[in-house]
């Protein structure tokens, strides 16, 4: 018969205990540390939409989560909501400045043709329906009634060729 000495008086218990500790100190801080928290939005690039739909977009992404921690802030989300709620949104870049600030950089889409049947939607340059209008300004292209993708597609693609070698 061999004696044991208790589990409390073996170093591998003590490491074992060390090692949980560290680890559960090192998550505390990185979801509650309170200079980690994301406290301000900042949003660029914006004429259509208004910056504070996009922050409220942004908060709202942020309240599911356990904490507003940037280090846990899922930017790749944002981003694709943003893109999802906003069809006047070609691109959107989400990025965080340490310790506690979130950047949202948009691009909007340009209209260069509108398409109106009964009622006129922008045209952007790739051919993307975005958003209503009242009146064409004076350089936009108007497409009205049955007119087919393609045909849509071919005047835009002239268009822009026009306009960059000419």
């Amino acid at each position: 018969y061999r004696y044991h000495k208790p589990m409390y008086q073996r170093r591998a218990f003590w490491i074992t205990l060390a090692v949980v500790i560290i680890i559960f100190s090192i998550a505390y801080v990185i979801l509650f540390y309170s200079k980690l928290q994301m406290t301000e939005i900042l949003v660029e690039g914006n004429e259509q939409v208004s910056a504070e739909e996009i922050k409220t977009l942004a908060n709202n992404a942020v309240k599911h989560n356990i904490s507003r921690s940037i280090i846990i802030f899922n930017s790749k989300k944002l981003r694709e909501k943003i893109l999802i709620t906003y069809s006047q949104i070609e691109s959107a870049k989400v990025e965080r400045i340490f310790p506690h600030t979130v950047l949202i950089t948009i691009q909007e889409r340009v209209p260069v043709a509108l398409f109106c049947v009964k009622l006129c939607l922008n045209i952007d340059k790739h051919g993307v329906v975005f958003g209503e209008t009242q009146e064409p300004a004076n350089d936009q292209i108007v497409f009205r009634g049955d007119t087919s993708e393609e045909t849509v597609r071919a005047v835009l693609k002239v268009n822009s060729e026009l306009k960059d070698n000419f």
